[in-house]
């Protein structure tokens, strides 16, 4: 039978105690000096360079001409003195489409000369009136009237039609700009166009 000395265990627990709370004292301490050696946080570094330029993306679509919705028609001429009145068409557009654009007519005189309508042509001899209407036939049409209405009446080598549609930017563009529609070259200019690209229509 083993007999068991008190004495001997006391002191083995005592051992222990002494070698735990040596260990615990340890750990606090170390984590005490870890805590207070942690400096200020440092400054901020500079920054790196920069990465290389990606590659240039596809090209978008290209945008609408400046004088998609401004259309220059070309006639033939007429003399006045010989009869009062010409008459041109215009056709390829709708009634809704002539009643949603403005139109501006110019006589164009052998000197070169452009005269705006209505008003007075070379030498403020004669007036002259320009006026239009739909025509409903099949298919429909814009019969342009232009009169000499007082005086003799002169010859003229070209009747000039502008139709601009007044319901899109460049419309809005005309007005900042203050664009004067007397000025045949002026508005010719100004839209960009070209007697290439005109619709020219000879007189039956």
């Amino acid at each position: 039978m083993r007999i068991v000395n008190r004495e001997q265990i006391i002191r083995d627990l005592s051992i222990k105690y002494h070698i735990s709370y040596f260990l615990l004292s340890l750990m606090l301490v170390s984590g005490i000096g870890l805590a207070g050696c942690e400096g200020p946080i440092g400054p901020q570094g500079p920054q790196g360079e920069s990465g290389e330029q990606g590659e240039q993306g596809p090209e978008g679509p290209q945008g609408e001409d400046g004088n998609a919705n401004v259309t220059l028609y070309i006639y033939d001429g007429h003399d006045f003195s010989s009869s009062s009145l010409a008459r041109r068409e215009v056709t390829g557009v709708t009634e809704t489409e002539m009643n949603e654009s403005e139109w501006n007519v110019y006589l164009v005189h052998p000197s070169g000369w452009y005269y705006h309508l209505s008003g007075y042509g070379v030498s403020d001899s004669t007036m002259y009136f320009a006026s239009h209407r739909w025509v409903d036939n099949d298919p429909g049409f814009v019969d342009f009237w232009v009169e000499a209405a007082e005086g003799p009446g002169e010859e003229y080598t070209e009747i000039r039609i502008i139709r601009t549609a007044v319901n899109n930017i460049n419309d809005e563009r005309s007005k900042i700009y203050g664009l004067d529609f007397s000025n045949y070259k002026e508005v010719a200019e100004f839209y960009g166009l070209s007697e290439k690209e005109a619709v020219r229509v000879s007189s039956p």
